[in-house]
Protein backbone atom coordinates (compact mmCIF):
# COMPACT_ATOMS: atom_id res chain seq x y z
CA UNK A 1 0.00 0.00 0.00
CA UNK A 2 2.92 2.38 0.55
CA UNK A 3 3.53 2.40 -3.20
CA UNK A 4 -0.10 3.25 -4.06
CA UNK A 5 -1.38 5.71 -1.43
CA UNK A 6 1.05 8.57 -2.25
CA UNK A 7 -0.01 8.38 -5.91
CA UNK A 8 -3.76 8.75 -5.29
CA UNK A 9 -4.85 12.11 -6.69
CA UNK A 10 -7.81 12.80 -4.40
CA UNK A 11 -6.38 13.96 -1.02
CA UNK A 12 -9.46 12.81 0.89
CA UNK A 13 -9.29 9.36 -0.65
CA UNK A 14 -5.53 9.26 -0.11
CA UNK A 15 -5.65 10.04 3.61
CA UNK A 16 -8.65 7.79 4.18
CA UNK A 17 -6.86 4.81 2.70
CA UNK A 18 -3.64 5.63 4.51
CA UNK A 19 -5.27 5.88 7.95
CA UNK A 20 -7.76 3.01 7.68
CA UNK A 21 -5.37 0.53 6.07
CA UNK A 22 -2.62 1.39 8.56
CA UNK A 23 -5.02 0.94 11.48
CA UNK A 24 -6.13 -2.45 10.17
CA UNK A 25 -2.51 -3.50 9.72
CA UNK A 26 -1.67 -2.47 13.30
CA UNK A 27 -4.62 -4.44 14.69
CA UNK A 28 -3.65 -7.47 12.60
CA UNK A 29 -0.06 -7.43 13.85
CA UNK A 30 -1.16 -6.79 17.44
CA UNK A 31 -3.48 -9.82 17.47
CA UNK A 32 -0.75 -11.89 15.84
CA UNK A 33 1.76 -11.17 18.59
CA UNK A 34 -0.84 -11.60 21.34
CA UNK A 35 -1.68 -15.05 20.00
CA UNK A 36 1.90 -16.06 19.26
CA UNK A 37 3.31 -14.97 22.64
CA UNK A 38 0.53 -16.37 24.83
CA UNK A 39 1.86 -18.88 27.41
CA UNK A 40 0.91 -22.49 26.78
CA UNK A 41 -1.72 -23.66 29.31
CA UNK A 42 -0.86 -27.10 30.66
CA UNK A 43 -2.85 -29.36 33.03
CA UNK A 44 -2.62 -28.54 36.73
CA UNK A 45 -0.55 -30.66 39.11
CA UNK A 46 -3.58 -32.70 40.18
CA UNK A 47 -3.65 -34.40 36.77
CA UNK A 48 -0.10 -35.74 37.01
CA UNK A 49 0.66 -39.19 38.38
CA UNK A 50 3.58 -40.08 40.58
CA UNK A 51 6.46 -41.28 38.39
CA UNK A 52 7.36 -44.18 40.70
CA UNK A 53 3.78 -45.40 40.83
CA UNK A 54 3.56 -45.23 37.05
CA UNK A 55 6.72 -47.29 36.64
CA UNK A 56 5.27 -50.05 38.82
CA UNK A 57 2.50 -50.61 36.31
CA UNK A 58 5.07 -51.54 33.65
CA UNK A 59 3.58 -51.79 30.17
CA UNK A 60 0.23 -53.11 31.35
CA UNK A 61 -2.36 -50.69 30.05
CA UNK A 62 -5.12 -52.29 32.10
CA UNK A 63 -3.27 -51.62 35.35
CA UNK A 64 -2.43 -48.10 34.20
CA UNK A 65 -6.06 -47.43 33.33
CA UNK A 66 -7.21 -48.62 36.75
CA UNK A 67 -4.56 -46.45 38.38
CA UNK A 68 -5.82 -43.42 36.43
CA UNK A 69 -9.42 -44.10 37.43
CA UNK A 70 -8.50 -44.35 41.11
CA UNK A 71 -6.50 -41.14 40.84
CA UNK A 72 -9.47 -39.35 39.24
CA UNK A 73 -11.78 -40.48 42.03
CA UNK A 74 -9.37 -39.72 44.86
CA UNK A 75 -8.48 -36.28 43.50
CA UNK A 76 -12.08 -35.49 42.50
CA UNK A 77 -11.05 -34.55 38.96
CA UNK A 78 -13.69 -33.57 36.42
CA UNK A 79 -12.76 -35.88 33.54
CA UNK A 80 -15.52 -37.05 31.22
CA UNK A 81 -13.81 -37.43 27.85
CA UNK A 82 -12.46 -40.96 27.37
CA UNK A 83 -11.00 -43.01 24.56
CA UNK A 84 -13.41 -44.87 22.30
CA UNK A 85 -12.63 -48.10 24.19
CA UNK A 86 -13.56 -46.45 27.50
CA UNK A 87 -10.02 -46.02 28.82
CA UNK A 88 -8.82 -42.84 30.48
CA UNK A 89 -6.93 -40.48 28.17
CA UNK A 90 -3.43 -40.74 29.62
CA UNK A 91 -0.34 -39.09 28.12
CA UNK A 92 2.68 -41.35 28.50
CA UNK A 93 5.06 -38.55 27.51
CA UNK A 94 3.88 -36.05 30.13
CA UNK A 95 2.72 -38.80 32.54
CA UNK A 96 -0.54 -37.04 33.20
CA UNK A 97 -4.25 -37.59 32.76
CA UNK A 98 -5.48 -35.43 29.94
CA UNK A 99 -8.30 -33.05 30.89
CA UNK A 100 -11.28 -32.78 28.58
CA UNK A 101 -10.46 -31.25 25.18
CA UNK A 102 -6.70 -31.28 25.87
CA UNK A 103 -4.14 -32.87 23.55
CA UNK A 104 -0.42 -33.49 23.47
CA UNK A 105 1.43 -31.39 20.90
CA UNK A 106 4.54 -33.10 19.58
CA UNK A 107 5.97 -29.79 18.34
CA UNK A 108 5.54 -28.02 21.69
CA UNK A 109 6.31 -31.16 23.70
CA UNK A 110 3.56 -30.80 26.33
CA UNK A 111 -0.14 -31.41 26.84
CA UNK A 112 -2.13 -28.25 26.13
CA UNK A 113 -5.58 -27.36 27.41
CA UNK A 114 -8.20 -27.13 24.66
CA UNK A 115 -5.53 -27.53 22.01
CA UNK A 116 -7.01 -26.60 18.64
CA UNK A 117 -4.04 -27.11 16.32
CA UNK A 118 -0.38 -26.23 15.95
CA UNK A 119 -0.16 -23.16 13.73
CA UNK A 120 2.94 -23.15 11.54
CA UNK A 121 2.43 -19.47 10.72
CA UNK A 122 2.62 -18.45 14.38
CA UNK A 123 5.00 -21.18 15.46
CA UNK A 124 2.82 -22.17 18.42
CA UNK A 125 -0.35 -23.99 19.34
CA UNK A 126 -3.78 -22.40 19.19
CA UNK A 127 -5.42 -23.14 22.54
CA UNK A 128 -7.94 -21.84 25.05
CA UNK A 129 -5.90 -18.76 25.96
CA UNK A 130 -5.14 -17.46 22.46
CA UNK A 131 -8.06 -18.70 20.36
CA UNK A 132 -9.84 -15.34 20.60
CA UNK A 133 -6.69 -13.48 19.54
CA UNK A 134 -6.24 -15.93 16.66
CA UNK A 135 -9.81 -15.40 15.44
CA UNK A 136 -9.39 -11.62 15.69
CA UNK A 137 -6.14 -11.94 13.77
CA UNK A 138 -8.07 -13.63 10.97
CA UNK A 139 -10.81 -10.98 11.07
CA UNK A 140 -8.49 -7.97 11.01
CA UNK A 141 -6.24 -9.66 8.46
CA UNK A 142 -9.23 -10.31 6.22
CA UNK A 143 -10.37 -6.68 6.44
CA UNK A 144 -6.85 -5.39 5.82
CA UNK A 145 -6.11 -7.60 2.82
CA UNK A 146 -9.56 -6.94 1.31
CA UNK A 147 -9.31 -3.16 1.57
CA UNK A 148 -5.70 -3.22 0.39
CA UNK A 149 -6.67 -5.32 -2.61
CA UNK A 150 -9.58 -3.03 -3.53
CA UNK A 151 -7.42 0.10 -3.28
CA UNK A 152 -4.47 -1.41 -5.12
CA UNK A 153 -6.63 -3.03 -7.79
CA UNK A 154 -8.65 0.13 -8.40
CA UNK A 155 -5.54 2.28 -8.78
CA UNK A 156 -3.42 -0.17 -10.79
CA UNK A 157 -6.08 -1.23 -13.28
CA UNK A 158 -8.21 1.89 -13.62
CA UNK A 159 -6.48 5.02 -12.33
CA UNK A 160 -2.78 4.46 -12.97
CA UNK A 161 -1.55 7.15 -15.38
CA UNK A 162 0.84 4.73 -17.04
CA UNK A 163 1.75 1.08 -17.23
CA UNK A 164 4.09 0.49 -14.30
CA UNK A 165 5.06 -3.08 -15.16
CA UNK A 166 4.06 -6.56 -13.96
CA UNK A 167 5.35 -5.98 -10.43
CA UNK A 168 2.31 -3.90 -9.53
CA UNK A 169 -0.05 -6.59 -10.76
CA UNK A 170 1.78 -9.14 -8.63
CA UNK A 171 1.08 -7.06 -5.52
CA UNK A 172 -2.64 -6.99 -6.30
CA UNK A 173 -2.68 -10.75 -6.72
CA UNK A 174 -0.81 -11.23 -3.43
CA UNK A 175 -3.47 -9.22 -1.57
CA UNK A 176 -6.16 -11.34 -3.20
CA UNK A 177 -4.41 -14.53 -2.10
CA UNK A 178 -4.17 -13.23 1.48
CA UNK A 179 -7.90 -12.52 1.38
CA UNK A 180 -8.66 -16.06 0.28
CA UNK A 181 -6.35 -17.53 2.93
CA UNK A 182 -8.21 -15.60 5.64
CA UNK A 183 -11.72 -16.39 4.38
CA UNK A 184 -11.53 -20.18 4.58
CA UNK A 185 -10.41 -20.37 8.24
CA UNK A 186 -13.17 -17.92 9.14
CA UNK A 187 -15.75 -20.17 7.44
CA UNK A 188 -14.37 -23.25 9.21
CA UNK A 189 -14.31 -21.68 12.68
CA UNK A 190 -17.79 -20.23 12.27
CA UNK A 191 -18.88 -23.88 12.18
CA UNK A 192 -16.47 -25.34 14.76
CA UNK A 193 -16.95 -22.87 17.63
CA UNK A 194 -20.77 -23.25 17.98
CA UNK A 195 -20.28 -27.04 17.83
CA UNK A 196 -17.61 -26.87 20.59
CA UNK A 197 -15.16 -28.58 18.26
CA UNK A 198 -11.45 -28.10 17.74
CA UNK A 199 -9.72 -28.17 14.38
CA UNK A 200 -8.27 -31.58 15.24
CA UNK A 201 -11.63 -33.09 16.23
CA UNK A 202 -14.05 -35.05 14.12
CA UNK A 203 -16.46 -32.55 12.61
CA UNK A 204 -19.54 -34.70 12.21
CA UNK A 205 -20.93 -34.33 15.74
CA UNK A 206 -21.11 -31.79 18.52
CA UNK A 207 -18.60 -32.20 21.35
CA UNK A 208 -20.31 -32.19 24.79
CA UNK A 209 -17.12 -32.00 26.87
CA UNK A 210 -16.24 -28.72 28.58
CA UNK A 211 -18.84 -26.83 26.55
CA UNK A 212 -19.70 -23.35 27.88
CA UNK A 213 -21.60 -22.16 24.82
CA UNK A 214 -20.08 -20.58 21.74
CA UNK A 215 -19.68 -17.11 23.26
CA UNK A 216 -17.94 -18.29 26.43
CA UNK A 217 -15.88 -20.81 24.48
CA UNK A 218 -14.56 -17.96 22.38
CA UNK A 219 -14.04 -15.66 25.38
CA UNK A 220 -11.90 -18.10 27.38
CA UNK A 221 -8.79 -16.24 26.25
Amino acid sequence: MSHVVPLIADPYDRWLNAIVVSALLVMTEWCYFVAALAPLPSPSREYYLDALTTLKTGCCRERLNELCKRHIESSDLQVKQLHENGNVRYCETCQCIRPDKSHHCTECGICILRCDHHCVLMGCCIHQDNLKAFILYLVWGLLYSTLAFITDFNFTYFNAPEDRGPFWYTISISYLMCTQLAIWPMVIYSYLIPMNLAFRDRWHQRCPFDNLGWRKNLRRG
